[in-house]
C-alpha cells in the first residue's frame, strides 16, 4: 500500500502499464490527450469505495491508457506485472476467478445491445429523495437563460425588433421550477418503486413509465409553452 498526494501522478499515458492501481482511499482523476488538448474522463474512488485502473493493459504491459492523477490525498494498492503473470501461472483458481471477471464485464457491457429500449434500466438510484434543492437552482438558471435565448431566436426568425429577455419571470421562474421537480420527482419515484420484469407484459409497463412522467406535467409545461 501506498499514500497518494494532491495532485501526485499515478501514470502517464502512454507509458508501459507496469502497474495496476487499485484505490482504496481518496479520488483519482483520468485524464487522456486527445489531438493535443487534454480531456477528463472520469474521477473514480472516494472515501470508503475502491477503483482498479490499468489491468486490461496489465499482463503485457501495453500502454497506459489514460493519465492517472490525484485530487484529493488518499492510498492505493500497486499490483505488478510480473506478480501478475505469475499468479495466473502458478494458481488455476486465481486465473478461473480473473476469467470469469472478464466474462462478467463484457457481460455487462453488451447487455444493453440485447435488451430491448423499454426494458433497459441505467444506474441504480438511491431511495432516498432527490436533491430538491440543486434541481430548484439549476431549473431557476435555465428559466432565464431560455427566456433570454428566445427573445434573440424570435426576433431573428420574425425580422421584428427583439422583445424583452425575461418578460414574466414571476410566472415562468416558480413554472419552470415546478415543471423539472415534478418530472424528475416522477421519474425516481416510478424508477425505485415499479419493477418491470414483474409484469407479464415488461416492454408495455416501460413504455408507460416513459411516458407518463411527459403527460402527468403537460397542463405545467403548457403554461410555460404559452
Amino acid at each position: 500500500e501506498s499514500a497518494s498526494r494532491v495532485e501526485q501522478v499515478l501514470c502517464i499515458q502512454g507509458e508501459p502499464q507496469t502497474s495496476a492501481i487499485i484505490v482504496v482511499e481518496g479520488s483519482v482523476a483520468r485524464l487522456r490527450l486527445i489531438n493535443d488538448q487534454l480531456h477528463q474522463m472520469a474521477t473514480m474512488g472516494s472515501s470508503g469505495s475502491s477503483a482498479t485502473i490499468g489491468m486490461l493493459h496489465l499482463i503485457r504491459e501495453e500502454r497506459s491508457f489514460s493519465t492517472v492523477r490525484a485530487v484529493s490525498d488518499g492510498a492505493c494498492f500497486r499490483l505488478q506485472a510480473d506478480v501478475l503473470r505469475e499468479l495466473l501461472e502458478e494458481s488455476p483458481e486465481f486465473s478461473q476467478e480473473v476469467i470469469f471477471s472478464l466474462c462478467k464485464e463484457v457481460r455487462s457491457h453488451t447487455r444493453m445491445s440485447r435488451t430491448p429500449l423499454f426494458m433497459q434500466s441505467g444506474k441504480a438510484m438511491p431511495a432516498e429523495p432527490l436533491p430538491w434543492f440543486a434541481v430548484s437552482c439549476a431549473a431557476a438558471i435555465e428559466s432565464f437563460y431560455r427566456s433570454g435565448l428566445n427573445a434573440y431566436l424570435n426576433a431573428q426568425l420574425s425580422g421584428q425588433p427583439r422583445g424583452k429577455l425575461f418578460p414574466d419571470m414571476h410566472i415562468q421562474l416558480p413554472t419552470r421550477i415546478l415543471y423539472i421537480n415534478g418530472f424528475k420527482g416522477l421519474r425516481h419515484i416510478l424508477d425505485s418503486r415499479v419493477h418491470i420484469n414483474d409484469f407479464e407484459n415488461p416492454q408495455l409497463v416501460g413504455l408507460g413509465l416513459a411516458i407518463l412522467p411527459g403527460v402527468a406535467m403537460t397542463p405545467i409545461s403548457s403554461i410555460l409553452e404559452a
